[in-house]
């Protein structure tokens, strides 16, 4: 009896053992047809192969895990990244230092948007496996520009071009530094060509906010602007005359499509002289902006604002506006804009003369031809030229004021190694008035010619920070007037400082 039970038992094990082997025979099969089928490229087949398996699997099956990553894995191929990721993580959760299951997890966090946790994964691909060094740099620079650390992307975007030159992800990597370029531009020309005083950064949807300070010391030839045909007045103590010279600027961004932008800015100016402290200066300035793109070659804008200026000896003007614009950009290294604003300005102080009260609308009209080529000159190094041409038309409260304008200009920035950008910008403008002059004793109506110049010199501190930006400046203005003892004057500016930006 005892020998018929045992034998009944071995017979039990070995059919059991016996079906599990061909539970495993037929699952190692059948996942091979499926591998076969994907390798050959019939990614619907294979697709279709490990679905009517995983029906069959037990989902605690060891099985299972595997053949869901297959089906991830095509799934990811297939551009169904939301369906991809749930197939690929518990693979990846078993086998964390999996390279290639590593590498497929982390582009699936990627194209699901989940770029935080997709880093440190793309890092640990990369760490085992060499050849994804090149493929894993490229999706960490996307991963920190897309959160919003537009410049450490960039510098990974450009490792995979100098590693890897002429490969696929090189080609991809100058593709994406190519369009990062591009969207920072925004079709509206270049919003952030060097400034020596605060210019945000452009805030992303991952980053909707930036702020930018900076502080400086200029040293003007020319502060009160006193014309060359007048004695320097009694109560200013010195033609020329230091300054401290500070500025903040923040900017917060409320909307993000990709295709509407929308946001706030405010920013503070302010001068403090050494000695004539009456020409101190403080100015704030608030604006809303939208911003339309339409199939990323048109776009439309509008910016309404108010700022008011404050001297010593208290408040100077407020004044108010609007700025709606239009940009077509055709190609992605030329852009045409074409901007106007209008403005209602209120002078607070009484002037000398009724005539002389400079209140009233304004109206401005600016085209503008921007140029933009990666390595026109030096390689890997952006070349940037401006020109445009302006019309201006105000209606003040005093008649002396009155006027018409007109004017151009150019401009040109070059970026450096080691983190050196130069910019230079010329502007010419022509003023008309419409009436006669209060000062003329003749009776004149004024005509004016000015002339501005300035050249800047801007190093990236990267060695200390990559928020801090060092300058040095010059800047040469000059207006001629057929009145010239009151309004024939001109001006050197020098100005070195520093530049915080996030």
């Amino acid at each position: 009896m005892k020998i018929a039970i045992t034998i009944i038992l071995f017979v039990a094990l070995l059919l059991s053992w016996n079906a599990a082997s061909a539970e495993v025979d037929m699952v190692g099969a059948v996942v091979t047809l499926g591998d076969k089928a994907c390798t050959d490229g019939r990614y619907d087949a294979a697709a279709r192969t490990y679905e009517t398996l995983l029906k069959g699997l037990d989902p605690k099956s060891p099985w299972t895990p595997y053949v869901r990553y297959r089906l991830g894995s095509i799934q990811l191929i297939k551009g169904k990244t939301a369906e991809a990721l749930p197939n690929i993580e518990p693979l990846a959760r078993l086998y964390p230092d999996n390279a290639f299951v590593a590498y497929d997890y982390a582009r699936a966090l990627f194209y699901n948007k989940k770029y935080k946790e997709a880093v440190p994964v793309f890092e640990k691909a990369a760490s085992r496996q060499k050849g994804f060094e090149p493929g894993c740099r490229y999706y960490i620079g996307a991963c920190r520009i897309a959160l919003g650390d537009v410049e450490e992307g960039k510098k990974d975007l450009k490792k995979v071009v100098e590693a890897s030159p002429g490969s696929a992800e090189a080609k991809n990597a100058q593709k994406l530094l190519a369009n990062v370029e591009k969207l920072l531009e925004e079709v509206s020309g270049m919003e952030r060509v060097a400034s020596v005083t605060a210019a945000p950064r452009r805030p992303t949807k991952e980053k909707p906010w930036a702020v930018s300070l900076s502080l400086g010391l200029e040293y003007d030839s020319n502060v009160g602007l006193i014309p060359s045909d007048q004695e320097k007045p009694e109560d200013v103590s010195n033609t020329g005359d230091f300054r401290v010279v500070h500025s903040l600027a923040g900017t917060y961004e409320f909307l993000n499509t990709g295709e509407d932008f929308a946001g706030v800015r405010a920013s503070i100016y302010g001068t403090t002289q050494f000695r004539d402290t009456l020409f101190n200066v403080e100015n704030t300035l608030l604006s809303l902006y939208y911003k339309r793109n339409f199939a990323n070659t048109y776009q439309f804008r509008v910016s309404p604002f108010v700022s008011k200026t404050w001297l010593k000896s208290g408040p100077q003007n407020w004044f108010w506006g609007v700025t709606p614009g239009v940009s077509w950009q055709p190609v992605s290294w030329t852009w045409t804009d074409l901007d106007y604003t209008y403005m209602k300005q209120t002078f607070l102080q009484t002037p000398d003369y009724p005539q002389e009260d400079r209140s009233g609308d304004n109206s401005y009209y600016t085209l503008k031809q921007n140029f933009s080529f990666p390595s026109l000159f030096i390689n890997k190094k952006n070349t940037y030229f401006g020109a445009w041409l302006s019309y201006g038309k105000s209606n003040t409260d005093g008649q002396s004021y009155d006027n018409s304008s007109q004017g151009f200009g150019v401009q040109a920035q070059q970026e450096f190694p080691e983190a050196f950008t130069a910019l230079a910008t010329y502007g010419y403008t022509e003023t008309r008035y419409d009436n006669a002059n209060i000062r003329s004793s003749t009776g004149d109506k004024r005509n004016d010619s000015s002339h501005i110049l300035s050249l800047n010199l801007f190093k990236r501190l990267n060695a200390i920070s990559d928020h801090l930006t060092a300058y040095a400046g010059w800047r040469w203005f000059k207006n001629h007037s057929n009145i010239r003892e009151y309004y024939s004057y001109d001006s050197n500016t020098y100005s070195i400082g520093v530049i915080l930006d996030f």
